[in-house]
């Protein structure tokens, strides 16, 4: 039987023959019947060819999948990193077909029971068993004492979750009813930034790591002299230091009832996942913006030393145009990244903001309407009211928070998958199940020169 390649080959020919074949006929004041009939027969050889290929294609991928499904799950990959508008983190390559059939299967739900089936000792199976014992590298595999199932960052969550266009298929066999979807994609990682304004700006997201690691970075430039004939310049050498990463964990718990984890229904499968990740998710955005940098706790953007920092008054006070063309002019003025520089606001500002002029008697405002991709002395925005409004500055603690820069500069570690802990005993007399949630992040930047700050706006 030929191979797809020589029935392609023999098609191709059949083409160029066509074309040539059309060429010619153009160039004649008087088409030859003959070369009209051969080139009609070259084109229907070349279709007929082509659609053969295409068939003997997924015929060929047909048993290739069969063969697949009963050898085991291919070694976990780790997702790549990720800037704010460099694709998704859960594709897969031609390598990872396998595993991508794998995920496609996947099922939080059947994730969730399979944490319960291993604390008490029960099997745990299926493609949510495989996924979770292929993942051991990414994990601690034991949290407060107890077993846990891991989570893949790439695992696919249900549908409902995600803007319209994405792509879905349903399982339809004799054992899973058809209200039960599986997702080519998004994946669950997706869904964590997706509910992080900060990915609309562009923060960069780093996975793959487990331990304590370093990005090295330049912070000083070597240094050149004018000299005259035969003179010779000091001598300088470029210096470097690094931005530290190490893991903070955040962790939440939900209870979910005995009969919601035993429905098989689209509805069971969002409750779970919208339950154990928003509380998640909310934190690290919250750490990445604001978090203080403890020994437990990422340092945000409002708390990192070396931001540009513009400050209002000595109890804050009302924004002005002044101080918004200050911010812009402190990150332009570090020599930072000349990128996609956006705000960052509270939404209450940004209303406030949007009914003060710049200048009196002048009909612009501190946010132009007229512009709405760059509204804001010409930069885009996001709002989120994660950003700070309780800031304190001298006798004021209502101050806003507001930053500007380059957010791809902003990194964001995510140091495991998420863990999943079951706790089937404390609510055993009802039936219940506690989950509780972990995932370790760190938060740091690349320059902090690239960011200005103002924390002590106020809506007066």
């Amino acid at each position: 039987m030929p191979t797809v390649r020589e029935i392609r080959e023999r098609a191709d020919a059949a083409r160029a023959r066509a074309n040539e074949l059309r060429s010619t006929i153009q160039a004649a004041a008087e088409p030859n019947q003959a070369d009209v009939e051969a080139m009609d027969t070259a084109m229907s050889e070349a279709n007929t060819l082509y659609d053969q290929a295409d068939a003997q294609e997924q015929r060929e991928q047909r048993w290739t999948d069969l063969e697949n499904r009963g050898r085991p799950l291919p070694p976990f990959k780790n997702a790549p990193a990720t800037g704010g508008d460099s694709g998704n983190a859960g594709e897969f390559g031609n390598g990872d077909r396998e595993r991508a059939a794998m995920l496609a299967r996947y099922s939080i739900r059947r994730a969730l029971l399979g944490a319960a089936d291993i604390r008490e000792g029960r099997p745990f199976t299926g493609v949510e068993a495989e996924i979770h014992q292929h993942t051991g590298g990414m994990a601690v595999g034991r949290r407060d004492g107890g077993p846990c199932v891991r989570i893949p960052w790439d695992a696919p969550v249900s549908r409902s979750l995600f803007p319209r266009g994405w792509q879905f298929r349903d399982v339809t066999t004799s054992t899973i009813g058809s209200t039960v979807p599986t997702l080519v994609q998004p994946t669950l990682i997706e869904l964590l930034r997706a509910r992080m304004v900060l990915t609309t700006l562009g923060v960069r997201t780093i996975t793959g790591f487990t331990q304590p690691f370093t990005i090295p970075r330049q912070n000083a430039g070597a240094s050149g002299e004018w000299v005259g004939e035969q003179g010779s310049a000091t001598k300088s050498n470029a210096t470097t230091n690094a931005a530290a990463f190490a893991p903070k964990t955040a962790t939440g718990n939900t209870i979910l009832s005995r009969r919601s984890l035993l429905q098989s229904n689209i509805d069971a499968e969002n409750f779970a996942v919208e339950d154990l990740i928003n509380t998640i998710a909310q934190m690290v955005e919250i750490a990445a913006i604001n978090g203080a940098g403890s020994s437990t706790v990422p340092r945000g953007i409002f708390q990192t030393s070396g931001v540009g920092s513009v400050a209002v008054g000595t109890d804050g006070g009302a924004l002005t145009w002044a101080h918004l063309t200050s911010m812009v002019g402190a990150v332009s003025a570090a020599n930072a990244p000349a990128g996609s520089r956006m705000w960052l606001l509270h939404p209450l500002m940004t209303a406030w903001m949007a009914r003060t002029v710049r200048v009196a008697n002048y009909p612009k405002y501190l946010f132009d309407i007229d512009t709405p991709n760059a509204p804001i002395a010409g930069f885009g925005y996001a709002e989120t009211t994660n950003v700070p409004s309780n800031f304190v500055k001298g006798a004021s603690s209502d101050c806003y928070g507001i930053a500007f820069g380059l957010w791809s500069e902003l990194m964001l570690a995510l140091m495991s998958t998420l863990d999943i802990l079951a706790d089937p005993y404390s609510l055993a007399h009802t039936g219940d199940v506690r989950y509780a949630a972990f995932q370790d992040v760190d938060v740091n930047v690349r320059h902090a020169a690239s960011f200005a700050i103002c924390a002590d706006a106020r809506l007066v």
